[in-house]
C-alpha cells in the first residue's frame, strides 16, 4: 500500500484551519461569564429538622410524622413507613440544586402556581414551611414551584418531586418480607 503523505499532511492543514477559524468564530461577540450564577436557597432547612410532612395533592392527602426513631403515617391509628425510603426521597428533595430561579413579572398564573395542583407542607422546628407545586415546564422534565410567601419560583426536578407526591395516592408501607422456605 502506497501512503500519500502530501495528501495526507494536506487534509490534516485543512483541519487545524477550520478548527482555528471555528475557535475564533466562537470566541467573538459578546463576553459570557465563564462562573455560574448561584442561585438563592430554595428551602433553608435540612431533614434532620423536619418533625411532619403533609402531601397534599388534588382530593388525596397524607402525612408523614417522625417520632424520633421512624417514620410513621398518621391516620385513625399510626402506621409504619418506610423509613429509609421516606428519608431518602425527603433528602433528595430537600437537597436538590434549583436549575433556575426568577420572579415572575406577570404573576403567578402561567407557572401553575396560583391554584397549585399540590403542595408539601414541612413542620421544621416549631414552623411551618408550604412547598407549592405548580405546572411542568415547556419540556415535561422539571417543575414550578413556590415557598409560599417567598416570590422566588423555582425550577426543580419533576422526578424529585413525583417521588414524594406519589405517597399521597401510594403510603410508604414498609415491603412486605418474603416468607422463606421451612
Amino acid at each position: 500500500m502506497v501512503v500519500r503523505w502530501r495528501t495526507t499532511g494536506v487534509l490534516f492543514l485543512v483541519l487545524f484551519v477550520l478548527l482555528g477559524v471555528a475557535y475564533y468564530v466562537g470566541t467573538q461577540g459578546e463576553d459570557v461569564p465563564t462562573t455560574a450564577t448561584e442561585l438563592p436557597p430554595m428551602l433553608d432547612f435540612d431533614l434532620a429538622s423536619v418533625s411532619q410532612v403533609t402531601v397534599k395533592q388534588g382530593d388525596r392527602e397524607i402525612t408523614l410524622v417522625w417520632d424520633g426513631a421512624a417514620w410513621r403515617i398518621q391516620g385513625e391509628e399510626m402506621a409504619d413507613a418506610d423509613t429509609d425510603e421516606v428519608s431518602m426521597r425527603l433528602r433528595s428533595l430537600l437537597n436538590t440544586v434549583a436549575f433556575d430561579a426568577f420572579e415572575p413579572a406577570q404573576g403567578l398564573a402561567e407557572y401553575g402556581l396560583a391554584q397549585p395542583s399540590a403542595r408539601l407542607i414541612f413542620s421544621v422546628d416549631g414552623r411551618t414551611v408550604t412547598l407549592l407545586v405548580g405546572d411542568a415546564t415547556p419540556a415535561g422534565s422539571d417543575y414550578f414551584v413556590q415557598v409560599e410567601g417567598n416570590p422566588t419560583v423555582y425550577v426543580i426536578s419533576k422526578y424529585l418531586v413525583d417521588r414524594v407526591l406519589e405517597w399521597a395516592s401510594s403510603p410508604p408501607y414498609p415491603p412486605t418480607p418474603t416468607p422463606t422456605p421451612a
